[in-house]
């Protein structure tokens, strides 16, 4: 046949690339014994493929990292003693340095079916008048003397299962009780440390499903001060804590117990509003506290303001708002010490 116009027609550099490719994937398969998975060209944006981990007893262990391949002596700017120093696209590399999956420049020499690699990282780039660099070091060898650092470079493996089995049973047992004290110790309140507590609210936030199951249930105490014949809203260190977890916990108002006499809320506005006047009630049993109007005011709008969230948020009725909201109401206007 002798006109061609017709076909359509398959490049030297496609030819390249794929030899390229075919070359990667025998080296990830034979040499690294791990999994390659090309992109699709149609969502090739710089990545060629990501390569997956499998540890030597065949598990695949979620952990992987992307390549960028180029093939042919073409692409090589410069050899040295040190190595094969080539050339890239800036738009290439914004997207390299900003993948959260670590990306690996592999440059194949198709003529030998060898190939060496470098990581992307912004310390490793020079920038050019056109682009940028960047030196792939003459030991960094794509093949199994280098599986070791590839592996190290797709991150670690971590067992979730005992992790996610104690945090079912947590939401379980907290579904099936009559109420929760969460004991805050004080080394926390000492630290200012409200990381253990916002990831235990966390954690039921996270399954919104059980919400209905544990609202109203839960209580903190502070353990540490027993011996001290201060109220918890006098010591500073706890006022400062408590400062510190209303904010770490937006759903404060749902998950607190705010009809016990006891209820956390109390102690959260007690120790975030400023204390004006104290007064002992006529029949001597209990101490009245009077606080600052514009904190008292400022606490009750930033909590009914999170409840609103919470419960839009989370798909919670109007209902359930409304007696939460009376709930903190009532707890605001009529608060005095024991």
């Amino acid at each position: 046949m002798s006109d061609e116009k017709g076909f359509p027609k398959f490049s030297s550099s496609q030819r390249t690339g794929a030899v390229g490719l075919t070359v990667v994937t025998k080296l990830v398969e034979t040499e690294l014994k791990w999994i390659f998975k090309p992109n699709h060209q149609e969502n090739d944006f710089g990545i060629d493929g990501y390569v997956e981990i499998v540890r030597e007893d065949g598990a695949v262990l979620g952990r992987s990292f992307a390549l960028q391949i180029k093939t042919g002596k073409s692409h090589v700017a410069k050899t040295s003693e040190q190595g094969f120093l080539l050339y890239g696209e800036l738009k290439h590399l914004n997207y390299f340095v900003n993948s959260p999956v670590p990306v690996a420049l592999v440059w194949v020499d198709e003529a030998e079916n060898r190939a060496w690699w470098v990581h992307v990282t912004p310390h490793a780039v020079r920038m050019t008048e056109k682009g940028w660099s960047i030196l792939i070091p003459i030991n960094n060898r794509f093949d199994s003397s280098s599986s070791k650092i590839l592996a190290e470079l797709a991150g670690s493996t971590d067992d979730y299962i005992p992790l996610l089995e104690r945090l079912s049973m947590i939401r379980q047992a907290a579904c099936q009780s009559g109420g929760v004290l969460f004991l805050v110790t004080k080394e926390e309140v000492n630290s200012g440390d409200v990381s253990r507590l916002r990831d235990f609210f966390r954690m039921f936030e996270s399954a919104p499903d059980i919400l209905p199951h544990i609202r109203g249930k839960f209580l903190l105490a502070v353990h540490g001060w027993d011996d001290d014949p201060r109220e918890i809203y006098e010591i500073p260190k706890v006022r400062a804590w408590f400062a510190k977890a209303e904010k770490s916990v937006l759903g404060w108002s749902y998950y607190l117990d705010l009809d016990s006499p006891y209820s956390t809320f109390r102690a959260f506005y007690a120790c975030t509003c400023r204390i004006t006047r104290r007064e002992t009630s006529d029949d001597g049993t209990r101490q009245m506290l009077y606080f600052s109007k514009k904190e008292r005011k400022a606490f009750i709008i930033r909590h009914f303001r999170w409840l609103n969230h919470f419960t839009k948020k989370h798909q919670i009725s109007l209902s359930v708002n409304k007696e939460i909201s009376d709930a903190m109401a009532k707890i605001v206007v009529g608060f005095s010490a024991r």
